[in-house]
């Protein structure tokens, strides 16, 4: 790698150069004309990633929601680029998930292999199912839903029945229950994912 300072860099239209000498952290790596060593801020980006990464997901989620259409060209040119490598990409896919796959198609032929609904849906409604305490009935949560698309209705914003204990959390598993029930915004669900926060 070619050894110049910054200025010889700026004089050439360069964005990166190299000076061969270690940072104030001792990174022996090349730096940016805007922003110093290269390594620093891959640590300060990886740090407020950290930090931030609620505000971040709901950014990114913000910003997908607004350019759908941008989204679907833009992976739709980039997978026409790079066919040869998403075949082999989903070759080893299937190879690595066949146990998965082949437990979903279960699922769905079960389901009398008409339903139009993904595989994470049949497989999320196997999980409710599974998580619904003997004896409830489907009417039991009527009520709930009935008020959720009420609210919808009323104040033109979108509503979701969330579990207050996700189905499936990191730390814990709630029920599908009436009472492990709970009507917030679209936006908050998103936002809360399958976290469950205590006070």
């Amino acid at each position: 790698m070619e050894i110049i300072t910054r200025q010889q860099a700026k004089e050439q239209g360069l964005a990166r150069y190299f000076t061969g000498k270690p940072c104030k952290h001792g990174h022996i790596a090349e730096r940016r004309i805007s922003s110093g060593c290269v390594e620093c801020r891959k640590i300060i980006e990886k740090r407020y990633n950290n930090n931030n990464y609620d505000k971040r997901l709901k950014s990114s989620r913000d910003w997908k929601t607004k350019n759908k259409q941008l989204l679907y060209e833009y992976t739709k040119q980039y997978r026409e680029e790079n066919q040869t490598w998403y075949k082999n990409y989903m070759k080893k896919y299937l190879h690595k998930n066949s146990d998965k796959i082949k437990a979903t198609r279960k699922l769905w032929l079960n389901n009398g292999g008409q339903s139009k609904k993904t595989a994470a849906q049949v497989i999320r409604n196997e999980r409710v199912k599974i998580a619904m305490l003997p004896g409830l009935k489907v009417s039991d949560f009527h009520n709930i839903y009935f008020i959720r698309d009420l609210l919808k209705k009323k104040t033109g914003i979108d509503h979701h029945v969330d579990h207050i204990v996700p189905l499936q959390g990191k730390n814990v598993c709630g029920l599908h229950v009436p009472w492990n029930l709970q009507i917030i915004t679209a936006e908050e669900n998103l936002t809360k994912s399958n976290k469950w926060e205590t006070v």
